[in-house]
């Protein structure tokens, strides 16, 4: 009786194990999975194909030359992958924009009835032809948007959505409206000058023995984004004490005082934290609505005692290194 509950014990133990390693084996395969094609290798130019139409005409890539073109890969099964394709042909069917949509399956989509211009071609029989050619996982949808030149200078998957998506980029290819930081903070100008800046223009008035303040606007942070290596960086000047320099980080309305203590307990911040006041919210959250969030986080910038904006970082430029850089020198040149 003792051997046979031994055995049995034992053989629950080793199925346990079996269980869990299979689990573990089926979790990593899944992520390798996710891993392989939620960024496939990049392509960077539309590359060439020929193929048939679902009204059975041929289509060559040769045939979007000087267009800006929108081309859409749709896994039918996932309805995501076809909202996106109407939002985007909704806002922008009207203007220089050719769409391609490359189709699993069109059964029951009633594409005739949602898409009725002349300048948007379904794609059915190919499909899984032209997901090899655009390096991409047949199961997972993906948009790109390519240039007259047939450049891709935007793409991703389609569950990203339009906002967090292919928005932004439209904009610029369509109607020239590229981001800049300048509308928010322009350089070689006053923070006085600009009337959102409300808070950092009395921090001055206030400290006036100070030579240099640095300002952080973030909308987010977290340890491993930029957002994060910006306040490690400034933790560092901080510990340098520095009576010359003024730092501050200012955190926009979605954030509330709470957010800024455990913030501030978590990342071992020693310099002042504040939230951003309304002027500053208003201006930030038009900016929002018009482009994307996380086109406006990570904003960095260092202004002399009489409000002048010496020198800006943002993280679509990539530049903070040299923006640092900028402020070790005027540090040392202090000292």
């Amino acid at each position: 009786m003792g051997r046979v509950l031994i055995k049995n014990t034992q053989k629950a133990k080793f199925i346990k194990i079996i269980i869990l390693l299979t689990a573990i084996i089926i979790f990593i395969f899944i992520q390798r999975e996710k891993r392989s094609y939620q960024h496939p290798d990049q392509i960077t130019e539309l590359p060439k194909f020929e193929a048939i139409d679902i009204n059975g005409s041929k289509v060559k890539s040769s045939d979007f030359k000087g267009r800006n073109l929108y081309i859409q890969f749709i896994n039918s099964r996932f309805q995501p992958d076809i909202f996106l394709l109407e939002t985007v042909y909704t806002k922008w069917v009207n203007e220089n924009l050719h769409f391609l949509g490359i189709i699993s399956d069109s059964t029951d989509l009633n594409l005739k009835r949602r898409f009725n211009s002349k300048n948007i071609i379904f794609i059915e029989k190919n499909y899984f032809d032209l997901c090899s050619k655009f390096n991409l996982n047949p199961n997972n949808g993906f948009y790109f948007l390519v240039n007259k030149n047939r450049i891709v200078i935007s793409s991703g998957r389609n569950d990203l959505g339009y906002e967090r998506g292919p928005k932004v980029f439209l904009q610029e290819l369509i109607k020239g409206d590229f981001f800049s930081i300048s509308e928010l903070i322009i350089e070689n100008k006053h923070v006085n000058d600009f009337k959102w800046f409300s808070q950092v223009n009395n921090l001055i008035k206030n400290n006036e023995d100070k030579e240099y303040f640095i300002i952080s606007l973030f909308t987010e942070i977290c340890d491993s984004c930029s957002g994060g290596n910006i306040i490690q960086t400034l933790k560092r000047i901080y510990r340098e004490k520095n009576d010359s320099v003024y730092i501050l980080s200012i955190l926009n309305g979605k954030f509330d005082s709470e957010d800024i203590i455990n913030l501030k307990s978590q990342l071992k911040i020693s310099h002042p934290v504040i939230l951003a006041d309304n002027k500053l919210n208003i201006k930030w959250d038009s900016l929002i609505k018009r482009y994307r969030e996380d086109f406006l986080t990570d904003i960095i910038f260092i202004a002399e005692k009489s409000g002048k904006i010496l020198k800006t970082a943002y993280r679509k430029c990539k530049c903070y290194s040299s923006f640092f850089n900028y402020v070790y020198s005027l540090i040392k040149e202090e000292k």
